[in-house]
């Protein structure tokens, strides 16, 4: 078990001490993920129906908006059915470097947002303090509800500003190649 000594005096340890903002409203934060998914789905359906010369529909050869759309749905899903294909070397190239991408973002979304729902069930943020000497990974806790301190981890008087006598459980992210106390 550890114990740590008495408070260090100097002032100079912590450098930031950032509490969170206001938190999200949940459903405004599936409102812009649902914006944002809906936004590449349009996307890919402008890329197929402005190129829709170059692809071949197996119904009727014709690629109308409505087409395209289903086609963008089938494509970002990667259901891929082979109804509707690209036949020409431009529409083949699009597709490579306009829709992949676009696909490959709205799978991270549907991911991110399934992986965020699961880790963030039973975890309240405000009953946990990041301790970072990096500002980004600061502020990327402070917007997702976290206290933080910006600080060096290894340094004893920024534990005590973190409150880790009190503490249940520390993780630790990063180990410092030598402990400075």
């Amino acid at each position: 078990m550890w114990r740590l000594a008495p408070m260090p005096t100097s002032g100079d340890d912590v450098d930031l001490v950032q509490l969170p903002s206001e938190p999200r409203a949940p459903l405004s934060a599936v409102r812009r993920r649902v914006g944002f998914a809906l936004g590449l789905l349009f996307f890919i359906a402008i890329v197929v129906y402005l190129g829709r010369s170059g692809y071949q529909d197996s119904a009727d050869n014709q690629i109308s908006s409505l087409d395209a759309l289903y086609d963008a749905s089938v494509t970002v899903t990667t259901t891929g059915y082979g109804d509707i294909s690209a036949v020409t070397a431009n529409t083949r190239l699009a597709a490579l470097v306009l829709i992949t991408p676009a696909r490959i973002l709205f799978l991270i979304l549907v991911v991110g947002t399934t992986v965020e729902v699961l880790t963030n069930q039973g975890v309240d943020p405000t009953k946990i303090i990041v301790v970072d000497s990096n500002p980004a990974v600061i502020d990327l806790a402070t917007e997702r509800g976290f206290a933080a301190i910006r600080g060096d981890a290894a340094r004893v008087a920024v534990l005590y500003q973190a409150a880790i006598a009190d503490a249940t459980s520390v993780i630790v992210t990063r180990i410092a190649t030598t402990l400075r106390c």
